[in-house]
């Protein structure tokens, strides 16, 4: 057997020997000096360089416009205006840009697998005598053969292949070989091992990977022959495993350990694997606690490998059964070799061959057969724990600690390993696909890779700690501080955080006086805190069902590819009559009045007939986000800030909002509160009418004019300016607005069918009297406890309960309190749930209501609302169904409870009369013709 072993990185498919004289003739030299400019700097004659190497590296002799729109194609996040482009060279240009559009359209289609529209443009690619003069190698003759082949148009792939310019070749061989059944492939395919006296494969029935095997004559080995370590990472790999390893098992080269390392798979490949190192004692298996990525299995494996030489293999992988010999025996060749490579081809299960990218051939270097000697791992360590890359990386850094003759590379050009072909793999999923090694994460990490070999002497890489150089965050693996520290920098570098930005959305950071990027590193992404206008972090986190690190992680490593708000369907998107935008203030964890009341709002416009879309300023919390979607076409998510006097206008979040009116085409912009600022001038700025629906009383509330550092007449002056149309969601609010005609009352909707209001309990049970609150001492959380505590000591027969979060207030409220009529009972996702079987519904509150909705969603519930007689509350309760009491008057409020305890037939009248009025006054349906006919028709 001879052994072929070729010292170079590249292998080409050469079909002529020096550049034709049509290229010479049209030779630019002073195009190809400043183009390359590595051959200016040679000082090399560029004529001569080009005719004797240059054409067959892949050079050009002139500016030519389509290779000018591929370059685009590959390196642009947005290829739309490149592949127009390409489209009309196709179609309208003469030779050679025509044939040369052809051929990067179709490669361009085919590695998206748009295999019928590459079918427009194959012909003049495979037809064209100018195309063999630019195209060095055969991948135009494999592109056309694939295209027809995907297509089932096998007539015209058997055409490709009777071509007589394209040459005889392996990949010729492996396109030959799909065009056959059963053992005729085998036979096709063991052309190419057969002249390379390689031993030859062989098949049971059905030509699949799964069964493909083959025999040659084990070699003998000594004590002296190294022991070879096979690293496979395997995660879920239950359907192939077995594959790989009978691969290996099979291998000529006996002296070997297997180390599967099992990367916390969730089905049966554990079990496969130790039933298969039952029968071969060679196969070691590890499992790990967690799913970590394949190259820190790799690095965990490589910890317990023994052998003097060291490998990998991937799970899904095959290879021909004297690789590892061969390998091996290369070694021998030359001392100063510090590791072999072989080549692969990629295929499906069929035996069906191909390459995602279309280049020279489908065989090509497979950089995870690299075999390295121990002192390889010695002084450069493990594996950079990463997601995609990482194989490359160590071969780079192979070549670049020992020179470039220290890797041999074995058979060049014979594919020793099918790899197998996964949509679904990392190469293939969007964030990290191959195409990003152009233009994205492969090729971003691939340059800070570079840098730090250029940089640095020593390139040990320990398998723990702070990376040695920066890495795209999506790909970054590793303990939390690793990932962190990571993003830290990238984030520097790139100057992809926004400190100004940041700042004005989150004054209490600025107060803090904090490093801004670091208090978001620290704490910031895991709060929900934006740091760019440009996405909502936690929306990407929702849509994509991962952490809010993780899909900061993903925004930040590839910024281009969001270049419009984040969104998600909704209802589908019909003609209407009335469309409107509504921009919510918040979506927070805990959903509050004013939220409730947008969802409703949104509901009854759906519900008559608008067309609905939202902007959220976040998606928090996922089941608002999803109710809502039952009654809007699409939700809009970017992080909007609150308006606050003397802060200025931030114009990108304008420009996003504007984007969201330009696409959808609203007649109005409906905002959500008084908070905002830039949907307002969005709106103003599109020609449209604004309508402001205020939810505040800022008289009343001095904590919300802190927050927005602006006085009530300042705040009325803000809503004046902003608005064309305003809606008070109460008389009381009306009164503070205090615009005239501007604007009109219309009180904050429910639903009465959504609620359940239970039969009044007639017997002498005790009272049962609840509150909602946040539970903070302003809510009048210390009211309930004085009111419950004085209603034990008159041994009054009533049951307080309390719903709401359990604040530091309520700890010490309930720490204190000795008796046992209250009833503490978290917090309370529906009022529903909480209401139904209460007698009384309490509000407390030191803040004057703008509405009070829990008082109404009480009364739906059936519940005779009591309160404080102060803002809104004063004009929803009367006395023939509730209590009004001045505030902390516990005479009025123990005296009305105490009567509604004994009298139960006055009890039933109140709940009665309440339920009347609710349905009378805030039923959705009586609020929806008011609602619909402000926004539309005022």
């Amino acid at each position: 057997m001879t052994n072929t072993i070729v010292k170079s990185h590249t292998f080409k498919f050469v079909m002529l020997e020096t550049a034709p004289q049509d290229l010479l003739n049209i030779f630019d030299t002073p195009w190809y000096l400043s183009t390359y400019p590595d051959i200016a700097k040679a000082g090399v004659d560029p004529l001569t360089h080009f005719k004797n190497h240059g054409w067959k590296e892949g050079r050009w002799p002139c500016f030519i416009e389509a290779v000018q729109q591929d370059n685009e194609l590959w390196s642009t996040k947005d290829h739309r205006e490149a592949f127009a482009r390409l489209q009309h060279l196709a179609v309208n240009a003469g030779e050679p840009e025509k044939s040369l559009a052809s051929w990067f359209l179709c490669r361009w289609l085919a590695s998206w697998g748009n295999w019928k529209e590459a079918l427009t443009y194959v012909e003049a690619m495979m037809y064209s005598k100018e195309l063999i003069l630019y195209i060095n190698h055969e991948g135009p003759y494999l592109l056309g053969f694939s295209i027809y082949f995907k297509c089932n148009l096998l007539e015209k792939a058997a055409e490709v292949l009777s071509n007589s310019n394209w040459r005889s070749s392996n990949n010729k061989t492996l396109a030959a070989s799909m065009l056959k059944n059963d053992k005729a492939k085998i036979k096709s395919i063991n052309e190419i091992f057969a002249k390379n006296n390689l031993a030859e494969l062989s098949i049971v029935d059905q030509p699949t990977l799964e069964k493909l095997s083959g025999e040659a004559p084990k070699v003998s080995t000594s004590f002296y022959s190294p022991l070879v370590s096979i690293i496979i990472p395997c995660f879920n790999a239950e359907k192939t495993i077995s594959t790989a390893l009978r691969s290996l098992t099979d291998q000529t080269y006996t002296k070997i350990e297997i180390i599967v390392v099992d990367d916390a798979s969730t089905d049966s490949s554990g079990n496969i694997v130790r039933s298969l190192s039952k029968l071969d004692k060679r196969i070691k298996y590890i499992r790990l606690k967690k799913n970590s990525g394949a190259y820190y299995a790799r690095n965990e494996g490589l910890q317990s490998c023994n052998g003097s030489l060291i490998t990998v293999h991937d799970a899904d992988d095959w290879s021909h059964p004297q690789k590892i010999q061969l390998q091996v025996s290369a070694f021998s060749k030359n001392r100063k070799t510090k590791a072999t490579i072989s080549h692969w081809v990629r295929t499906d299960p069929d035996l069906c061959f191909e390459r995602w990218r279309m280049e020279e051939g489908w065989i090509y270097r497979n950089v995870s057969s690299l075999m390295f000697k121990r002192s390889v791992f010695r002084k450069l360590g493990f594996w950079d724990n990463v997601s995609v890359n990482a194989d490359t990386e160590y071969y780079l850094r192979i070549l670049k600690k020992f020179g470039n003759s220290s890797v041999l590379e074995v058979y060049p050009g014979i594919p020793l390993s099918f790899g197998r072909v996964d949509r679904n793999s990392l190469t293939q999923t969007s964030a990290t696909h191959l195409r990003t090694q152009f233009n994205g994460i492969r090729k971003d990490y691939h340059e800070a890779a570079i840098c730090w070999h250029a940089l640095k002497r020593r390139l040990y890489m320990p398998k723990d700690g702070i990376r040695k150089f920066i890495a795209p965050p999506h790909i970054c693996r590793g303990s939390n501080q690793v990932r962190l520290d990571n993003l830290y920098r990238y984030l520097k570098t790139r100057n992809l955080f926004d400190d100004s930005w940041y700042l004005n959305a989150y004054p209490d950071i600025a107060e803090a006086k904090v490093e801004p990027l670091k208090h978001f590193i620290r704490f910031g992404i895991f709060e929900g805190r934006d740091a760019t206008p440009s996405v909502s972090i936690s929306a990407l986190a929702q849509i994509k069902n991962i952490s809010n690190l993780e899909a900061f992680s993903e925004w930040a490593s590839n910024t281009g590819d969001y270049t419009f708000p984040l969104s998600q369907s909704g209802l589908q998107n019909t003609a209407k009559e009335n469309r409107v935008l509504m921009v919510a203030h918040l979506a927070g964890d805990k959903v509050f009045g004013a939220e409730k009341s947008f969802v409703d709002c949104a509901r009854m416009l759906s519900e008559s007939g608008v067309g609905v879309v939202a902007i959220l300023p976040s998606a928090q919390n996922s089941e608002y986000c999803t109710e809502l979607l039952n009654y809007v076409e699409a939700i809009y998510y970017m992080p909007l800030i609150w308006w606050r006097r003397g802060r200025d206008e931030q114009t990108e979040l304008t420009k996003n909002v504007m984007q969201v009116i330009n696409f959808t085409k609203p007649d109005l912009v409906y905002i959500n509160t008084l908070t905002l600022l830039e949907p307002s001038i969005a709106a103003r700025n599109s020609g449209l009418k604004t309508v402001v629906h205020i939810r505040e009383l800022p008289n009343h509330d001095p904590d919300l004019c802190i927050r927005l550092k602006a006085d009530p007449d300042q705040i009325r002056n803000h809503i004046d300016k902003t608005a064309d149309v305003l809606i008070a969601n109460s008389q009381a609010t009306a009164d503070y607005i205090s615009l005239g005609s501007k604007t009109t009352v219309i009180q904050n909707a429910i639903n009465i069918n959504d609620f359940n209001p239970g039969a009044v309990d007639e017997s002498d049970n005790p009272l049962k009297v609840a509150m909602l609150s946040s539970n903070g001492i302003k809510k009048g959380i210390k009211d309930f406890f004085h009111l419950a505590g004085e209603a034990s000591r008159r041994e009054l027969e009533i049951e307080f309960y309390l719903y709401g979060p359990e604040t530091k207030d309520l700890k010490t409220l309930m720490s204190n309190y000795s008796e046992g009529n209250i009833n503490f009972c978290g917090y309370a996702e529906s009022p529903v749930n909480a209401l139904s079987d209460k007698d009384v519904v309490l509000n407390l509150s030191h803040f004057q209501e703008s509405f009070g909705r829990t008082i109404i969603e009480g009364m739906a519930s059936g519940c005779v609302p009591v309160c404080y007689s102060w803002g809104a509350l004063r004009e929803t309760v009367d006395s023939s169904f509730g209590c009004l009491a001045e505030i902390k008057d516990w005479q009025s409020i123990l005296t009305h409870l105490e009567k509604l305890s004994k009298d139960r037939k006055t009890l039933k009248a109140m709940k009665c009369r309440a339920l009347t009025v609710v349905k009378e006054k805030y039923d959705s349906t009586v609020i929806a013709r008011k609602l619909k006919q402000t926004l539309f028709h005022a």
